[in-house]
């Protein structure tokens, strides 16, 4: 039977800071997203009077809402160009100008904006725990390390 390498509690760390580390390079990556529709979103299609600003929406079940609402008028397209068009090729489904899966990306990508805060938030206050663990001779390879890395850019 293979034994296990025991990990010191400095590994353990070094596992989690490494963790928060990539969870940080990903809401960074998010916190610059690129939209695929103009984020002028109306629940009539072509209604732009009573249009919705995608960057200006902060409620979770809002954004919840608008993405229910496409997809179900996706589904809907579908199911009628099968019924009244059997055998034949619909034209792309397309609301406010843009397809379903264009909408439903941009909405998703809005929903990490709106709860990145909080993620960050969290983040930051695991890694200062997880720092405020570590030993004196860790904490002192760390630094050693990122000196290294600054000088050797």
């Amino acid at each position: 039977m293979a034994t296990k390498k025991p990990t010191t509690p400095d590994d353990k760390i070094d596992a989690l800071l490494a963790d928060v580390k990539q969870q940080k390079e990903a809401i960074a990556e998010a916190e610059k997203p690129t939209y695929r529709t103009n984020r002028t979103f109306s629940f009539t299609d072509g209604d732009l009077n009573r249009s919705i600003n995608l960057a200006v929406v902060s409620d979770v079940g809002a954004l919840l809402k608008m993405a229910g609402f496409v997809m179900s008028q996706f589904q809907g397209y579908v199911t009628a160009a099968q019924s009244l068009l059997p055998g034949e090729t619909a034209p792309c489904f397309t609301w406010c100008g843009f397809t379903a899966e264009d909408w439903l990306h941009d909405i998703g990508l809005r929903i990490s904006q709106v709860t990145l805060k909080a993620k960050k938030e969290r983040l930051a206050r695991a890694e200062e725990r997880l720092n405020s663990l570590l030993s004196p001779e860790r904490r002192r390879e760390l630094e050693l390390a990122a000196i290294e890395a600054e000088l050797t850019k």
